[in-house]
């Protein structure tokens, strides 16, 4: 729920405040009480079901989530606002559970939001043990406003015969639909959304090496549509039909996201540091290092979520273990401490169209929100403090800088 780093000193006691929802600490010297607040990361009930998957919106409005029991598949669309839920196709059955002797069946669907949060992208293994149906995988896209199909696309066996489906992506308004491939050779399907036309495919020169077909592979678009980057550390060049393998971060690849404007790319690895690339992935620009060479830093696990702000000055990096840090980015260092949250995996990250709030959805709690306003900060700061400094106080730690009211 929270990690907090102790820089100052060290603490000789501790206690959790359950009517204030804060830990209280005490310094080693027994003179301070340090409080750690935990916000509203205790209030918020787990439900009993589970998201194995989940997409946000550009500005964080609509949360995408997949619930996954142990032979039905849901899809769910909320409004992360007021929390209703806006649109819910019919469970999908994972194929193979209803047939005996057929073996356990596979859920292995995957989606992908368009980035302004109006369509979304489901793929859906048909079921070939049922008589007289092909097998197959489908991929339909919703338009949310309305709730109805707004295109179909089949997909063609590959050179193996297998229809997997590793990994989705939609540009803003879902004009183009890419689909990762991966069974016999990485490849990237490239499909007009409207038209339900293949438009190219893109494939790497290697083939893959023993590849679940159930594999869920995360994939980043580049706003302008040139480029992709998988989790695997592919990157293709779309409008000139390349796709290769790059060494983008020191350790595995969990989670990737480009900046809006497309000019940086950000790479979660599963050590939690994140490296930071231009967006055209030539040259690296820096390493926000959350664990290894700092030892008094928090070690939050894999990066699990990643996401910038729309002016691309501030990243929010989500944790296997429910961390969630503020960065900075043309400075490369911390902004404040870690968030509270309720302590489940995050699956996805948001900022509202101002930057002003983050939202953040998990594998138990749909989201969580909070606000991250300057002037919201600074009047918490105030309230805690009581008073701004004063003049003499002023004098004394500022002498080179005019006094002014704070507070």
């Amino acid at each position: 729920m929270l990690r907090q780093r102790l820089t100052a000193d060290d603490w000789s006691d501790v206690a959790l405040d359950r009517a204030a929802g804060a830990v209280r600490y005490l310094n080693t010297s027994g003179t301070v009480v340090r409080s750690l607040s935990l916000g509203r990361a205790t209030t918020k009930p787990w439900p009993d079901q589970m998201a194995d998957q989940a997409e946000l919106s550009g500005d964080g409005r609509i949360l995408a989530r997949v619930l996954e029991t142990d032979d039905r598949q849901r899809l769910q669309v909320l409004d992360t606002h007021d929390g209703r839920v806006v649109f819910e196709p019919g469970a999908d059955a994972c194929p193979g559970t209803e047939d005996e002797g057929e073996g356990e069946g596979s859920c292995a669907g995957v989606m992908a939001l368009s980035g302004d949060g109006r369509y979304l992208a489901r793929s859906r293994r048909v079921d070939s043990h049922r008589k007289e149906t092909p097998g197959g995988t489908r991929i339909t896209v919703w338009d949310l406003r309305t709730g109805r199909e707004y295109a179909t696309v089949g997909i063609r066996p590959d050179h193996d015969g297998s229809f997997a489906v590793n990994g989705l992506a939609l540009d803003t308004h879902a004009h183009t639909l890419l689909v990762y491939r991966q069974a016999f050779r990485p490849t990237v399907e490239v499909w007009d959304v409207r038209r339900e036309k293949h438009v190219k495919t893109v494939r790497n020169s290697r083939s893959a090496t023993s590849v679940d077909e159930s594999d869920s592979v995360r994939m980043s678009l580049r706003p302008d549509n040139g480029s992709v980057v998988t989790q695997e550390g592919l990157v293709a060049d779309l409008r000139e039909g390349r796709m290769a393998p790059r060494v983008l971060g020191d350790e595995q690849i969990s989670t990737t996201v480009f900046s809006p404007d497309g000019a940086r790319l950000a790479v979660g690895d599963a050590m939690g540091r994140v490296t930071l690339w231009d967006g055209a992935t030539r040259m690296r620009l820096g390493v926000l290092d959350g664990s290894l060479s700092d030892a008094g830093a928090d070690t939050s696990g894999p990066v699990s979520a990643l996401a910038f702000s729309h002016d691309g000055r501030t990243l929010a990096v989500g944790g296997l273990t429910g961390t969630v840090q503020l960065w900075d980015v043309p400075s490369q260092r911390r902004l404040g401490s870690a968030l509270p949250t309720p302590g489940d995996k995050v699956l996805a990250l948001s900022f509202d169209s101002d930057d002003g709030t983050l939202y953040a959805a998990g594998t138990n709690v749909p989201v969580q929100t909070y606000d991250i306003r300057p002037a919201h900060l600074v009047a918490q700061v105030c309230e805690r403090t009581g008073s701004g400094l004063s003049k003499h106080d002023w004098k004394t730690y500022l002498p080179d800088v005019p006094y002014r009211h704070t507070c």
